[in-house]
């Protein structure tokens, strides 16, 4: 049986997850937030739920990398840049690894961070840029997609029923 404190904690993920998943929603859908700012917002939230859960690892580095490849892509294509230049491929790849630094940092003060997190956010982030750079079907350009992600794995949190966030490596 799993403790109560992990519980809480997986509980008070799951509604940082889901309430951003909606903002970010509304935010996109209703109050005109261009997609590219997508990376950083879902960075932000993962950042938010890290903090507010008492995060031991596994939200930290995504939350990193994408809040630092959001700015890069975000202010990329804020300047109205093209994402076929071969400039954006190396402005993402120093944003990943920019939020990858960031976040093997804040191991050297004390805050557990997956190895294992950090490594999926990059290959996801390389998976999900691919699909949106060559328009696949229901993952280009779908807030939709995203958002329902983050609040499926809310979900999946919710049912975990205190199941502890694990550290790995």
């Amino acid at each position: 049986m799993a403790s109560t404190s992990s519980a809480t904690e997986n509980r008070v993920r799951a509604g940082v997850l889901f309430a951003g998943a909606v903002i970010l929603l509304l935010l996109v859908r209703v109050g005109g937030l261009h997609f590219f700012w997508v990376p950083l917002g879902l960075g932000l939230i993962y950042l938010a739920a890290a903090a507010a859960s008492r995060s031991r690892g596994t939200l930290w580095g995504p939350g990193w990398v994408l809040v630092s490849v959001g700015l890069t892509e975000g202010l990329w294509f804020h300047a109205q840049r093209s994402a076929d230049s071969f400039v954006f491929a190396e402005l993402t790849l120093l944003g990943a690894g920019t939020g990858a630094v960031v976040a093997a940092a804040m191991r050297t003060v004390g805050v557990a961070v997956s190895s294992m997190s950090l490594a999926m956010a990059v290959v996801l982030t390389g998976a999900f840029n691919l699909a949106e750079a060559q328009s696949v079907p229901h993952v280009a350009g779908n807030i939709w997609l995203y958002t329902g992600l983050l609040a499926l794995w809310a979900v999946f949190l919710l049912a975990r029923r205190g199941v502890p966030d694990r550290v790995a490596g």
